[in-house]
């Protein structure tokens, strides 16, 4: 979960390294949860009247919304949208747990400007962003690291010299692409390194750890990526592709036009680049396509380097290989090979003018943040477009967040220097012990598993690396220089030293101690690599109010602990679980027990797909059911650690877990996370959940006929 467009601004330069993970936003606790009571007794026709008249209340005002409606949900209305959040709702444990237990703190949080999401987790990473950001403008501070990303930070925030720029640093590029006259030149600009930098030409290179030696790299053939995000957007455009639309349109627009071309020329550019991306999007795969547990076989296509050559005819494919120097490759994963192949059908003399289009529009799109204040300006109202925030943005943070996402390196070795987490990371480290131990003792008691296939996922968590807080060994960002550029000039010299560092990787071994792809650890994050067998706990989703030293037992399970819990349990969702203990994609389970598992998802998906998240929106089983499993093995095996507590406040942990998941979006921003976020909406992470464990009913005596209750023989949970 993208906390704005803010966060979605920071921009990484190498925007085309391939992360294969399971990456796990999480919303974070903020305090020991207050308590709130039920509404008072009242009549059952005085109770029916009240809320008839708040519903046609509440319907008018959701109405504003482009006349659509965001209530209606079932089994529960989506409370991560304010307009579904009443000072009269009726609260009570066994109708709407995570209601009933948040609903102060939603009814009294409002989004600010700027915002498309807010929840109390977020300040876990403002307060670790707090410390990083006052390094921006610390003098005092002489190492390289330190002359790197103020370098970056003080060339963000010249205002003066971007503006005296303006659009000069990209107008060489345009002037190159607009020049080309034929297909041989356009071959030939595809070809150079140094002419398309940053231009989008239809497929990025990158090393990344391969599905089947996870000790190796492998050179990847990956398509760039969609104007509108997702493949199926072309084909049967949803109100998330029109604004993904009109937000493109608007910002490709202003940059064309700023670069000399008319607004019909604009129009007509971007009319055209989209319907040849329609062309491309009908042999790609979706973003339903990749959310699958399947993606890893589909997209596990292993070319030799006379196969790669010969998979295009027209599209200079080996001869671009060899100009950005991947052509010493031993092996090429290429990821959707039947898009390639059409990419190479549509290169020809007739759709010159329209991929010149094509890629004029996506490297002026994507520059737009690094020129000047009438550029960016553009590009944030085009995320106001796509993600319903307003206002204007705080421009030091904006560059703070631009430093992070290129020099995350550099700027997390600074902060660590800085500020000492050692003692941080031997507690964490020893949290996530307890809970592979707990997970441990879980998998014992999985009575649905034969003993051979239950022993081999027992060898697997235990050769799970814990990587917590920060790792020890980090890339070499010793040899780049940024000092005296302009900002252009150093945009350029990071993505050269990036692409660098990425080419040393072509057929070398992989260093497990250096975090797959420099995760940024002052990000409010945790993963499951599975092609290191790894989870990965980031510093910054490691401060107030998500964590404390003093927290209770309680909170810190209830919060922290689940979240480590589920990052354990992504090694044996549908995805992580095709992968063995050493990380490589293979087969370790019996035949009966994958069917088994397979059977035990397929009821999950199916329950999923039974709610409704408001009037005419279903949530799609299939696309959330990774992470659904991880949440409730997740909580499980907290659950068993709670078992060995004398005294355990299984109140206090329930509501520490349903804090952990508050969140507000927009309605745009909700509908976005509908379509293309791999986790369930926050409200249903709560509910869900708990409905599956008798610890949970016991609790607030929650029985039949109750809206949380969930008898046991329908319960979802596939651990």
């Amino acid at each position: 979960m993208k906390k704005s467009h803010t966060k979605r601004m920071m921009i990484v330069l190498l925007a085309d390294i391939l992360i294969f993970s399971s990456g796990c936003a999480t919303a974070e606790i903020k305090e020991e949860p207050r308590t709130i009571a039920a509404d008072e007794a009242v009549s059952d026709e005085t109770e029916k009247m009240a809320e008839d008249e708040a519903a046609a209340d509440h319907e008018d005002e959701l109405a504003s919304n482009e006349g659509q409606t965001f209530a209606g949900g079932i089994p529960w209305t989506d409370s991560n949208l304010k307009s579904n959040i009443k000072a009269d709702d009726k609260l009570s444990p066994e109708d709407d747990f995570y209601l009933y237990a948040n609903h102060d703190w939603l009814l009294a949080t409002e989004l600010k400007e700027n915002e498309s999401a807010f929840g109390p987790g977020f300040l876990s990473e403002e307060k670790t962003e707090e410390k990083a950001r006052l390094l921006l403008e610390d003098d005092s501070l002489k190492s390289h690291d330190a002359e790197l990303v103020q370098s970056l930070y003080y060339a963000l925030m010249d205002w003066d010299a971007r503006n005296e720029a303006g659009m000069k640093p990209v107008m060489k590029t345009v002037r190159d692409i607009q020049g080309i006259d034929n297909m041989e030149e356009l071959s030939e600009f595809i070809c150079d390194p140094v002419r398309s930098r940053f231009v989008p030409v239809f497929l990025s290179i990158n090393n990344d750890i391969s599905y089947d030696d996870s000790s190796r790299y492998i050179t990847c053939i990956q398509l760039s990526p969609f104007t509108l995000i997702d493949a199926a957007e072309y084909a049967d455009r949803t109100d998330v592709g029109d604004r993904y639309y009109e937000a493109r349109a608007f910002l490709a627009k202003a940059m064309l036009t700023r670069a000399g071309f008319s607004e019909t020329e604009a129009e007509q550019m971007f009319s055209d680049m989209i319907s040849l991306e329609g062309k491309i999007a009908e042999k790609s795969l979706t973003s339903a396509d990749k959310m699958s547990p399947d993606y890893m076989e589909r997209s596990n296509n292993i070319y030799s380097p006379e196969e790669v050559a010969g998979l295009t005819s027209s599209y200079p494919l080996a001869r671009m290989l060899k100009g950005r120097q991947y052509d010493d490759a031993e092996r090429y994963l290429v990821l959707e090979p039947e898009a390639v192949r059409r990419i190479d059908e549509l290169y020809d003399e007739e759709n010159l003018d329209v991929i010149k289009a094509y890629m004029i529009i996506g490297y002026l799109n994507q520059m737009a943040y690094c020129l000047d204040r009438e550029s960016y300006d553009a590009m944030v109202e085009s995320y106001h477009i796509m993600d319903g925030s307003t206002g204007d943005p705080d421009y030091k943070n904006e560059a703070f967040e631009v430093v992070k996402a290129n020099l995350s390196t550099p700027l997390s070795r600074l902060f660590l220097e800085k500020y000492d987490q050692t003692e941080k990371k031997e507690r964490i480290t020893k949290l996530c012990e307890e809970s592979v131990e707990a997970y441990r003792e879980m998998l014992k008691k999985e009575d649905w598993l034969s003993d051979e296939t239950k022993n081999k996922a027992i060898e697997k968590l235990d050769a799970m690396r814990i990587h917590a807080v920060y790792p020890e060994e980090w890339e070499d960002y010793s040899s780049l220089s940024l000092k005296g550029l302009s900002l252009y000039d150093q945009v350029v010299e990071m993505g050269e030293y990036k692409r660098t560092l990425d080419r040393a990787k072509t057929n070398a071994a992989v260093n497990p101690e250096i975090w797959s792809n420099e995760f940024d650890i002052l990000t409010s994050n945790a993963f499951y690599h599975p092609s290191q067998n790894a989870i990965i706990i980031l510093l910054g989703i490691l401060d107030e109010p998500n964590y404390d030293d003093d927290m209770s037992e309680e909170a810190l399970l209830g919060g922290i602990g689940t979240m480590i819990a589920h990052e354990i349990s992504h090694a044996f969702d549908t995805a992580g679980a095709q992968y063995d203990k050493d990380g490589n994609l293979r087969d370790w389970w019996t035949k009966e027990d994958y069917e088994a598992f397979h059977e035990r998802a397929d009821k999950l998906i199916a329950y999923y797909d039974g709610m409704t998240a408001w009037a005419g929106q279903k949530i799609p089983g299939e696309n959330i059911q990774i992470e659904a499993i991880a949440d409730m093995a997740g909580l499980k095996a907290m659950l068993k650690i709670a078992e060995e507590k004398d005294d355990f406040d299984y109140d206090a942990f329930f509501r520490a877990y349903a804090a952990f998941w508050r969140l507000l979006l927009t309605p745009e921003e909700a509908a976005n996370c509908i379509i293309w976020d791999t986790h369930p909406p926050y409200y249903l992470r709560t509910n869900a959940t708990l409905q599956q464990f008798d610890e949970f009913n016991q609790t607030y005596d929650i029985k039949e006929g109750d809206n949380m209750y969930l008898e046991p023989e329908v319960r979802v949970s596939v651990w």
